[in-house]
């Protein structure tokens, strides 16, 4: 005769446990025992580092948020990643060609790498063109495209990690 009870006791004491942590919000407390004294203390739960920066892009004729796309994001306890299709945005920036583009971000350092590729349709294969546009917040570079609609997506990197940005305009 085989005892089960215990184990299945064990078992449902664990996916108890587990269920309730998924509704939790944020990582748990860290707690630490004080060896020799039978005492713990529980710290408060870190605050995480900055959300990845918003970006926004301005022209003559206005602004535009950028759709943030895929990202790589450390906190405090850990990094979380998370990667998205190609956005194709339904706010579209009208530009003139030549004129000066500013990039900006939500935030006052500045990137540690910046990168700009355009593409010619939503449902890119390669990029049409890579800018190099200066590592700056914010950075300001020329609309040197043709008439049209173009997809630009902005990959910036920071000390907490890296993220994309997506932007629709159209050039005249």
């Amino acid at each position: 005769m085989h005892r089960r009870g215990p184990k299945l006791v064990l078992v449902v004491v664990a996916l108890a446990i587990l269920a309730s942590a998924c509704g939790a919000e944020g990582p748990p407390p860290e707690t630490t025992r004080v060896i020799g004294t039978g005492q713990t203390h529980t710290s408060p739960t870190p605050t995480p580092a900055a959300q990845p920066p918003r970006a926004e892009l301005t022209a003559a004729n206005g602004r535009v948020l950028g759709d943030q796309g895929s990202s790589c994001w450390n906190y405090t306890r850990g990094g979380v990643c998370a990667d998205t299709d190609f956005i194709d945005s339904s706010f579209e920036l009208p530009v003139r060609t030549g004129e000066e583009l500013t990039l900006s971000f939500g935030r006052d350092d500045q990137p540690v790498f910046l990168q700009v590729q355009t593409y010619e349709s939503p449902t890119p294969q390669a990029p049409s063109d890579i800018l190099v546009v200066p590592k700056q917040n914010p950075s300001r570079f020329p609309a040197d495209f043709a008439p049209g609609v173009h997809w630009l997506l902005v990959h910036s990197a920071w000390p907490e990690g890296d993220v994309g940005h997506y932007f629709k305009i159209v050039v005249s």
